[in-house]
């Protein structure tokens, strides 16, 4: 747990960053939380820093250079590894036993739906369409479940940026990731 704690800390820094790149080039959503490269399944920083591609508005990372040329050249077949990946990194933390859209119970025949690096659960497919219309409201309402299931078992005591005591600078900041809460001192 420390170790998948630790990564959504990172994360949470960098999802706090101003970003330089160009409107297309901007991540979408979550993050890339997968600890190994899309394309070898090698550890990332096993061959030195991950390189990161950000493709149609999703953030992919890789081991080395020579990985995204291949993702590249046949995406839709690493996406799906990716999500099976992400389906099963992210369902045990996945708090809601409904379907965010329409509130019917989630069944043996759930689709499970990854949405720019985020699990997002519906009870059938015709769900998923209108997720998309009004993706917003719907990962708020999301937001809002992660945070009332995981906020009173939260583990740490201090900020994971700032080092503060949470609640000492006021109200805590919570940030939701790859549908895990992390609690941040302040803005």
């Amino acid at each position: 747990m420390k170790l998948v704690m630790s990564s959504l800390v990172t994360l949470a820094a960098f999802t706090f960053l101003a970003s330089t790149a160009s409107a297309e080039d901007q991540r979408k959503g979550d993050p890339y939380t997968l600890s190994e490269c899309a394309i070898s399944s090698e550890a990332l920083g096993s061959m030195g820093e991950p390189i990161t591609l950000i493709h149609d508005g999703r953030e992919i990372k890789f081991c080395c250079s020579g990985c995204p040329p291949r993702f590249e050249k046949d995406p839709a077949q690493y996406l799906s590894k990716i999500d099976e990946k992400i389906i099963e990194q992210q369902t045990s933390y996945y708090p809601l036993t409904t379907d965010v859209v329409t509130d019917a119970a989630l069944g043996k025949d759930a689709v499970d739906f990854v949405y720019f690096n985020r699990l997002v659960r519906f009870a059938n497919p015709d769900s998923v369409a209108k997720f998309e219309k009004d993706a917003a409201t719907h990962l708020a309402k999301l937001d809002d479940a992660v945070i009332a299931k995981q906020k009173d078992s939260y583990p740490l005591d201090a900020c994971p940026i700032g080092g503060h005591k949470l609640g000492e600078s006021g109200e805590p900041v919570n940030v939701v990731i790859a549908n895990r809460l992390v609690r941040l001192c302040c803005e």
